[in-house]
């Protein structure tokens, strides 16, 4: 919801030292009212956590979570394992 802080977990593979996640709109352009801090990964890079801020100003709807690091991206296809909603 929006004016919120959750806790998001990611799991996967490659997942060290994370540059940044990145929440993409329906239209495809970066969502800067969602912001992300305190990331870290376990030593076997397959557990990202993070602490993600969503803005009041977030205007309600579906995301892509995008995940870059030293090793690459993730997608920007929406898919069951990398989408979230906001509500309003």
């Amino acid at each position: 919801s929006k004016g919120t802080t959750i806790s998001l977990s990611i799991t996967g593979g490659n997942l060290q030292s994370p540059a940044e996640i990145l929440f993409i709109t329906e239209n495809g352009a970066i969502d800067s009212t969602i912001t992300t801090s305190s990331l870290s990964t376990n030593s076997a890079g397959t557990l990202l956590t993070a602490q993600v801020v969503v803005g009041s100003a977030t205007i309600s709807g579906s995301r892509i979570v995008l995940v870059r690091t030293a090793q690459g991206a993730t997608l920007p296809v929406k898919s069951v394992a990398n989408e979230i909603t906001i509500l309003p």
